[in-house]
């Protein structure tokens, strides 16, 4: 009798398993759908923008997301929005440096603004061509706002930079430095 017992709570405990797993992993596909929907709907073209959006930057510990124009387009500037600097190499390329600059202040432009929240090891994700980029930052620092930027570059590590002016002061600005992490369908 000890012994049945014993199969039957062996058994009972399985089939809670399993069924604990298949609500998990539900959620899971309902959230990745949710993101994609979310991220699929902020790429649309909007009614009172010209051009569509090609990537987006999200950073979740700020609750923050913005779409990143072309090279191209007129769109594409850091008096309006988040610059892509025309020395970037995209994603999908071998060691890319995806860079990009934007204001910090009080302005509406200042999508930048709260970076100086960021912490190492934080997230910052890249929406581009149907792929999911998590880079994690890596480093932090001040340079001189001259017009000039060096990044120290892994080999072969994909890059993500970011560069805003400094809150304080006009002369420097802050330079955000994030390596490719992984990457995964969206």
């Amino acid at each position: 009798m000890k012994k049945k017992l014993t199969n039957l709570t062996i058994v009972i405990t399985l089939i809670i398993i399993i069924i604990a797993t298949i609500i998990i992993n539900k959620n899971k596909i309902e959230a990745k759908q949710e993101e994609y929907k979310n991220i699929t709907n902020y790429l649309i073209k909007k009614p009172d923008v010209k051009s569509e959006y090609i990537a987006v930057i999200q950073i979740p510990k700020l609750n923050f997301q913005k779409g990143i124009y072309s090279f191209a387009e007129e769109e594409n500037n850091v008096d309006n929005n988040i610059m892509l600097i025309e020395e970037s190499t995209f994603p999908d390329e071998k060691n890319s440096n995806i860079i990009l600059a934007a204001h910090s202040g009080q302005s509406e432009v200042a999508y930048f603004n709260n970076l100086d929240k960021l912490e190492i090891d934080d997230d910052i994700i890249i929406y581009y061509n149907g792929m999911k980029y998590i880079y994690r930052l890596n480093k932090v620092y001040t340079i001189t706002k001259n017009g000039k930027l060096a990044i120290p570059k892994r080999n072969s590590t994909a890059t993500l930079t970011l560069v805003t002016c400094s809150k304080t002061n006009n002369i420097d600005q802050y330079v955000y430095i994030a390596y490719l992490n992984y990457k995964e369908m969206y």
